[in-house]
C-alpha cells in the first residue's frame, strides 16, 4: 500500500519484498508516495537495484508498509 503524503508528519516505513514477505528496507520519509516511486526507479544501493530490478523483470513491485507515523523527524529517528 503507498500512503500519501500529510503535512508536518514523518512516516517510518519498510519497503517488503511482494514474493517473500520480508522487509528488505526501512526508512523515513515526509512524502511516502514520492519516496516509493524513488525506490522503484532510482534504488539508492546496489543490493536494492538488484532487488527491484529482479521484481520489475518478473512485473512485480516491492510494497510500501508503514511501521508509524511521527509528527516530527526528531521523533521519528527516536522510533
Amino acid at each position: 500500500m503507498i500512503y500519501k503524503k500529510e503535512f508536518g508528519y514523518t512516516f517510518i516505513y519498510g519497503m517488503k519484498d511482494p514474493l517473500t514477505g520480508l522487509i528488505r528496507y526501512v526508512g523515513q520519509t515526509c512524502d511516502p508516495l514520492v519516496r516509493y516511486r524513488a525506490h522503484v526507479t532510482n534504488p539508492l544501493s546496489d543490493e536494492m537495484k538488484e532487488w527491484v530490478k529482479a521484481l520489475l523483470s518478473i512485473n512485480i513491485k516491492p510494497e510500501m508498509v508503514l511501521f508509524d507515523r511521527c509528527k516530527s523527524g526528531s521523533e521519528a529517528a527516536i522510533r
